[in-house]
Parts: C-alpha cells; sequence; structure tokens
C-alpha cells in the first residue's frame, strides 16, 4: 500500500507517534504507530516511517484492521473539526494578548527611545559642527604645509643660482 491512501480527503493526515515493536519500515528503522485524520479514516491508526519528511521511506500498513464508520466516524470527525476551530480560536486569543501585553511594554521603549533620540540627535549636531571645524583647521594646515614646502623649493632654486653665480664669478 502507499501513503496516498490515507490522505484522500483530509488536510491534517497524521498525528501521534508511539513506536511500533517490531514493525520495520523501508529504511529497517522501527515504525512508529501514527493516526490518520483525514475524512476518510479519522482516528484509524497506521505504521508509518520514524522520519515522514524524509520522502525517501514511503512505508504505510494500516494497525486497525477496520475502518471507522457510522456514529464513530461522524464523532471523530466533529471532534476534529471542533479541536481544530478551539486551535484557531486559541491562536487568535494569544496573539492579542501578546500584543496587548506587549504594546505598553513597547510605549515604554518608545519614550525611552524618545528621550534618547533627542539627546543623541544635539549629541549628533555637537559632532557635526565640531567635524566641519576640523575640517577647516586641515584645509587651514594643508595650506601652510603647502607654503613651506613652496618656501623651501624656492630657497633651494636661490641657493643653486647663488651658488652657481660665485662659482662662475670664480672661476
Amino acid at each position: 500500500m502507499n501513503r496516498s491512501s490515507s490522505s484522500e480527503a483530509g488536510s491534517n493526515a497524521i498525528s501521534g507517534g508511539m513506536r511500533s515493536g517490531d514493525v520495520r519500515c523501508l529504511c529497517a528503522k522501527l515504525s512508529v504507530v501514527r493516526k490518520s485524520w483525514t475524512d476518510d479514516n479519522p482516528g484509524r491508526r497506521f505504521y508509518g516511517c520514524p522520519n515522514p519528511k524524509s520522502n525517501s521511506c514511503d512505508f504505510f500498513k494500516w494497525f486497525d484492521i477496520g475502518r471507522p464508520y457510522g456514529w464513530q466516524k461522524t464523532s471523530l470527525l466533529e471532534a476534529r473539526d471542533l479541536i481544530r476551530e478551539q486551535e484557531e480560536e486559541l491562536k487568535k486569543l494569544r496573539a492579542m494578548v501578546g500584543r496587548d501585553g506587549k504594546e505598553e511594554e513597547n510605549k515604554k521603549l518608545r519614550a525611552m527611545i524618545g528621550c534618547d533620540a533627542k539627546e543623541m540627535e544635539s549629541k549628533m549636531l555637537q559632532l557635526e559642527n565640531e567635524n566641519k571645524k576640523l575640517k577647516q583647521e586641515l584645509a587651514v594646515s594643508y595650506g601652510k604645509e603647502k607654503m613651506g614646502r613652496q618656501f623651501v623649493i624656492i630657497s633651494w632654486v636661490g641657493f643653486v643660482c647663488v651658488t652657481a653665480v660665485v662659482v662662475n664669478a670664480l672661476k
């Protein structure tokens, strides 16, 4: 048998996962007993691979011999649907409580960040002004250095010229 026979008309095909005693799957591991929650086989147990997420092993074998029918099948389907509805409602309620509980904390954080943001903004403006001043000082320093280099170069040129004139005059 293949896995598709257990999941014909439902969305949540398996649940549970107790170990079976002696039945091994196709990958030689001990199989686990799970429950099918499809519309055709609600609550019916079957053997399956302990690693259902690995698609390499498609082992499937019914644990329960008979299929559910009649009022038992109807009751199981109703219980399954009720459980799903309640799980969804719980998720919504938890999300609402989580948001409300965190909202107060978020307000406190925003207030703290708001104060810090104003302080940081003033500090940033102060640092930007200091940065501008330092850039201006650096530009002035570069100008002075350039003038110093030019003075040294002109001095050397003058020295060489005077030396050449003196040497030429002594000849």
